[in-house]
């Protein structure tokens, strides 16, 4: 019998076309993908994110990962 899947769901605050910290690189990326593209039924272990002002896309382990939140009080907010 299998073991049980003891990997944890993705936070709640990773989502795609945002920004995230990558806590490994030390480096801010815009998230374009959350989990392996080609896997089905797996919790996603991996994101994929793109420098801020374009460039070649990295891995990252969604554990490795921090959100970048805006500083309190700004005019940047979310508008949807």
């Amino acid at each position: 019998m299998p073991a049980p899947n003891t990997i944890n769901p993705p936070p709640a605050w990773l989502k795609t076309w945002i920004p995230a910290f990558d806590t490994v690189r030390k480096e801010v990326g815009v998230v374009t993908g959350i989990g392996d593209p080609f896997a089905v039924d797996e919790v996603p272990t991996t994101a994929y994110l793109r420098p801020e002002q374009g460039g070649t896309e990295w891995q990252c382990e969604i554990a490795k990962l921090e959100p970048v939140l805006p500083p309190s009080g700004s005019a940047h907010e979310e508008q949807h």
